[in-house]
């Protein structure tokens, strides 16, 4: 039974840290594991002194969570931290050895990180992906289930990367669709605690490169106004170049070719202010752009 007096100074603070946080930390996770659902957890009558005792502390969940693993993250987000900086610098052989590490791993959130890391890989290097029972698997849980959490708005981009192998732009239509769904149940006009607007910054990203690649030109052009309306209040700077990346390839494209270039020439002013290069695969895609924007334009006779 959790007891929550409402007051807490120093000393209890301290010692409740220290006796309570790692003794609890067990049974609740132990409840978590035995339900069907989250949502059977949150109606639990515990969970809200749970949640008050940590409001109170002025900690958050995920720090409850770092906390009573040591300080540190768990193990498949520290190998999807590692695979993500991988990606990024575009260091291929650690990606391969990732994968290799987490394929076989009996923690299935790990090998989870294999199957995802796979899914990346393949895209990288062909632009297809080959549908793998893990692949299948991860493909049918993610539609079959309505409300995301935000641990599965994470794989937003992976969830894009396996359908764009369907070649069919209205299946990616309707999955942007319900990832714009999903983080906008957690974003207010004023706020946004979980920062999903770069999940959704990042997603109009790879939608509109997918639909691309598809020539699929008219539903590509549509999306600018999806794009326009992200609160860029809201965004991390990580999001803020998402999302003027895409409107960079759009107006290259579809609108001010002049404007796309200035806008992409600032985006690789600023990534080299850091050396060595911290995001390799923003000047792939600028490049990449580039040169099939020319080739759209003189085929369709636009001005330029």
């Amino acid at each position: 039974m959790l007891v929550f007096s409402g007051k807490f100074n120093l000393t209890d603070r301290s010692h409740f840290f220290t006796h309570w946080v790692k003794k609890t930390a067990a049974q609740i996770i132990n409840l978590i594991r035995s339900t069907a659902s989250f949502y059977f957890f949150r109606d639990y009558p515990g969970a809200t002194k749970f949640l008050a005792i940590l409001d109170n502390l002025s900690v958050s969940p995920s720090e409850f969570k770092f906390i009573q693993n040591n300080f540190r993250q768990s193990s498949s987000e520290t190998a999807m931290a590692a695979f993500r900086h991988a990606y990024l610098v575009q260091d291929l052989h650690q990606m391969g050895k990732l994968i290799h590490e987490y394929r076989n791993n009996s923690n299935p959130a790990l090998k989870r990180v294999s199957t995802i890391g796979s899914i990346l890989l393949n895209a990288y290097h062909s632009g297809s992906i080959q549908i793998t029972p893990d692949v299948d698997l991860l493909w049918s849980q993610m539609l079959q289930t309505k409300v995301w959490t935000i641990s599965e708005l994470k794989l937003a981009n992976i969830l894009l990367a396996i359908a764009s192998g369907q070649k069919k732009p209205t299946v990616i239509l309707e999955i942007m669709n319900r990832i714009k769904d999903n983080c906008h149940r957690y974003i207010s006009e004023t706020d946004d605690p979980f920062n999903l607007s770069d999940i959704l910054a990042s997603a109009y990203l790879t939608v509109l490169q997918i639909e691309l690649n598809l020539k699929a030109y008219k539903i590509a052009k549509s999306l600018i106004n999806s794009v326009n309306t992200l609160n860029e209040q809201l965004l991390s700077w990580s999001g803020r170049i998402s999302q003027q990346l895409t409107i960079a390839i759009w107006e290259l494209f579809f609108g001010n070719e002049k404007r796309g270039q200035q806008i992409m020439d600032l985006l690789q002013s600023l990534e080299n202010l850091y050396f060595p290069v911290q995001d390799k695969t923003l000047f792939d895609i600028i490049a990449h752009r580039q040169k099939e924007a020319g080739q759209y334009r003189q085929q369709h006779h636009s001005p330029r």
